[in-house]
């Protein structure tokens, strides 16, 4: 509700080259607002997924299509790849504990190997190109998160660490170091592809830096 009073409803994702527009609309729309970014954040990555999980659980078809209905509402809204995909990985994580049980473990290692191994063939032998599916399953999962922790350990062995200062409540008298988000110095140092590049980085780099 707070969102929709907020943002309304409008189809601002109509094909897969708008998402990084949409993304960077939604962060100006947003202002730097930390109440709006925190229900955003908790209701997609959070509460919808848990309400996904229980709906599976409970086998409540109501809820799950809540669940599926509020995470492509958050797409379209703020164009992030992850909430798209959190429903997906999500059902396949539960689907091979209640399944497999205690060789859950093995079986999504085997399915990634399988999966990965079946979009390299369909690149390189059907295809002849890298895919979508391909950047997004192997480059953004696998690549991507540990060029990122290597750009900040590189980053912050050489400039101060910021001590949880750019995080609420420390910020309330703490004094950060950075002008800009820690993300956005790492996406303009190392990355810089689209302009204002937001580089965030996986959770030991966050506690590397802090």
């Amino acid at each position: 509700v707070i969102l929709v009073l907020k943002y309304g409803f409008s189809l601002n994702l109509s094909n897969y080259t708008e998402i990084y527009d949409v993304r960077e609309m939604f962060k100006e729309e947003t202002g730097g607002s930390r109440f709006y970014t925190f229900v955003f954040n908790w209701l997609s990555h959070v509460f919808s997924i848990l309400l996904l999980l229980i709906s599976l659980i409970k086998r409540n078809v109501l809820l799950f299509f809540v669940s599926i209905f509020i995470q492509l509402y958050l797409f379209n809204l703020g164009g992030n790849k992850a909430i798209f995909l959190l429903p997906f990985f999500a059902i396949f994580l539960f689907v091979a504990i209640a399944v497999f049980k205690e060789f859950a473990a093995v079986f999504v290692l085997y399915a990634l190997v399988f999966l990965v191994g079946a979009l390299y063939f369909y690149d390189f032998v059907i295809n002849e190109s890298f895919s979508t599916a391909s950047s997004i399953l192997v480059r953004r999962n696998f690549f991507v998160p540990a060029n990122l922790y290597f750009d900040y350990i590189h980053y912050f062995s050489y400039n101060p660490k910021d001590f949880m200062a750019g995080s609420f409540p420390f910020s309330m008298f703490a004094e950060t170091y950075y002008t800009t988000p820690v993300p956005l110095t790492i996406g303009t140092e190392y990355v810089s592809r689209f302009g204002k590049t937001y580089a965030n980085g996986n959770f030991l780099s966050d506690l590397f830096f802090n």
